[in-house]
């Protein structure tokens, strides 16, 4: 992510492709919104936009929304997101309810307005270490001895127990990207009351999310 004339870059690597957002809040959320995307189950970003008009009608007078945020999904459907900082919203959720009620009343698409504090800030860290590691190509056996780990502590342990004793040639940091990479894609997930909420450290607990635990011992 780079900064210029208080306009900030951010790089996506599930499309490759780089956008021009008008705030750092845009950006965190673009990266959040995409990052949930690639989660086993849900609907796939394959395409971004950023500063999107759409036309409307408020009491018989034509208007025009500019959404911040516009991500097509793998399915062909199209979400549009409004995002604004905490307070400044009650006209703009006003359109965005008249948007969803004319302009995509038989469309594929959905409008959203999307505050700041609805994505605490370790959600941003956590889709960000996610992406980075979307595309690095992961040893095996690595991702392997951290499985069989966390199977031989019954399905729950610390993010530290699971990284001590890695395979020869693989380092403290690559662990990490390894535990980022599996929370990000589902296997596992941050055992903590206020998950999302809270960073995730050494001594944080994590486990098997629902479904995963056995196919995990037997893929041990």
């Amino acid at each position: 992510m780079t900064t210029a004339s208080a306009r900030v870059l951010e790089t996506i690597s599930a499309t490759k492709t780089s956008h021009r957002l008008e705030s750092l809040l845009e950006a965190e959320i673009l990266l959040v919104l995409v990052a949930r995307s690639l989660r086993p189950g849900r609907k796939r970003v394959v395409a971004i936009e950023t500063q999107v008009p759409v036309t409307f009608y408020r009491e018989g007078v034509r208007k025009t929304h500019w959404f911040d945020i516009v991500l097509t999904y793998e399915d062909g459907s199209k979400g549009y997101y409004a995002v604004k900082k905490e307070g400044e919203g009650k006209l703009v959720k006003d359109d965005i309810k008249a948007i969803d009620n004319q302009a995509f009343a038989t469309m594929p698409c959905f409008a959203r307005y999307v505050t700041g504090d609805a994505i605490p800030k370790p959600q941003v860290n956590l889709a960000r270490e996610f992406m980075r590691s979307y595309d690095i190509v992961m040893e095996t056996e690595l991702h392997d001895a951290i499985l069989k780990k966390l199977t031989a502590a019954g399905g729950r342990a610390t993010v530290h127990s699971l990284l001590t004793d890695l395979p020869a040639g693989t380092t403290y940091s690559d662990g990490w990207t390894m535990i980022y990479n599996m929370i990000g894609s589902g296997l596992i997930n941050d055992d903590h009351h206020q998950a999302g909420a809270a960073p995730i450290a050494d001594r944080s607990w994590v486990r098997f999310a629902k479904g995963q635990v056995n196919d995990a011992a037997r893929a041990a």
